[in-house]
């Protein structure tokens, strides 16, 4: 992340670039005239400095082998479809910030492509997930978190009509984050337990901004009051336990787990796949389902493709190829030869460690 401080920027000069608020939304386009009206108006509204640079999509195809032109168009498609639905995501949002008033149509839309998208280009996507900057805002991790539902709800055999109302309902999840404060949102440190008590409440906020302003089905609105509950009824904000809690809200609340902790931060770099997937082994039967927990490692790469990985038999080499739901079992191209090593045929072999750059 970059940032640039409103007193950088002298009045009669164009800006540079694109600047994004702390949820990733554009504020002011590429181009536009620092004026001295424009600059009171910000500092009025508590805005000393802009994100000047965030990864939408942006996997790093030089860590893959062997890429071939069916797999670049792969990933051009999801780039494609993937910027589209922040873009329009992020302006429906900044709309119901502002001016309370959402397209519930575009959201539709927005759902409808990330379900078709994904289910041509699931494995796809599944395998670079891995190698791409990821930068966590709002509206970047709200995409994220309801492509994984997706994922989550195809392998869970979902009907066509309850798979669009899951990822509308991951899409939304955060919604009620539009009553918070931006500078709780984008705090770098710790929050207090004052801020902390208002940053709880966008689970209350986004269960009435869904119900009652946008009208959505309960389940939807559901999600977004209970993603933070837990299974053994430790959460917020009804400490519900298990048999009371949604089940799309069960699915919603491993993908945001997940997609939080593997995000890039302002105060910390995001951990790997497979750390995000020991941390998800660790807090389930507390916080999240165990089964639920395990459809959901089966459907994402614990080691994506180009990871450096070190075998049980001293060999180190870059994952190239994965096997769908085996994730633990990819085929590796041994370092420094032509050798491969398909995990599910040498089943003495297996990944003893991940060698981080």
């Amino acid at each position: 992340m970059k940032k640039l401080y409103l007193s950088q920027i002298k009045d009669g000069s164009p800006i540079p670039m694109d600047l994004y608020n702390c949820n990733g939304a554009v504020l002011i386009k590429k181009g536009t005239e620092m004026t001295d009206i424009l600059r009171r108006k910000l500092l009025r509204n508590n805005i000393d400095y802009f994100i000047t640079d965030i990864a939408i999509f942006e996997p790093d195809i030089n860590k893959l082998y062997d890429v071939d032109d069916i797999l670049l168009r792969e990933v051009e498609e999801l780039q494609k479809v993937y910027k589209v639905s922040f873009d329009e995501f992020s302006n429906q949002m900044e709309s119901l910030k502002k001016n309370h008033t959402l397209d519930k149509g575009t959201l539709d839309d927005i759902s409808n492509n990330l379900i078709q998208c994904i289910t041509e280009h699931k494995q796809v996507y599944i395998g670079i997930q891995g190698i791409r900057r990821k930068d966590f805002y709002t509206y970047i991790h709200s995409i994220d978190v309801a492509i994984f539902a997706i994922i989550m709800g195809e392998s869970l055999g979902l009907s066509k009509r309850n798979l669009k109302k899951l990822a509308l309902s991951a899409l939304l999840h955060d919604v009620g984050k539009i009553e918070i404060d931006d500078e709780i949102l984008s705090k770098p440190t710790s929050l207090t337990e004052d801020e902390m008590n208002k940053m709880k409440m966008h689970t209350i906020y986004g269960y009435e901004i869904i119900k009652d302003k946008l009208g959505y089905f309960e389940e939807i609105a559901m999600v977004a009051l209970e993603h933070h509950e837990k299974v053994d009824g430790s959460g917020y904000p009804k400490a519900a336990e298990k048999k009371n809690i949604h089940f799309f809200s069960q699915i919603v609340a491993i993908c945001d787990i997940y997609d939080a902790i593997t995000a890039d931060r302002v105060y910390r770099k995001g951990v790997l796949p497979h750390r995000g997937v020991e941390y998800l082994m660790s807090v389930t039967n507390s916080h999240i389902d165990h089964e639920l927990t395990r459809k959901f490692i089966g459907n994402i790469a614990v080691y994506p493709l180009g990871t450096q990985v070190g075998l049980n038999n001293g060999e180190e080499g870059i994952v190239i190829h994965l096997h769908k739901g085996f994730p633990l079992r990819p085929v590796v191209r041994i370092k420094g030869s032509n050798i491969k090593r398909d995990l599910m045929k040498e089943l003495t072999l297996f990944v003893k460690e991940v060698i981080e750059n």
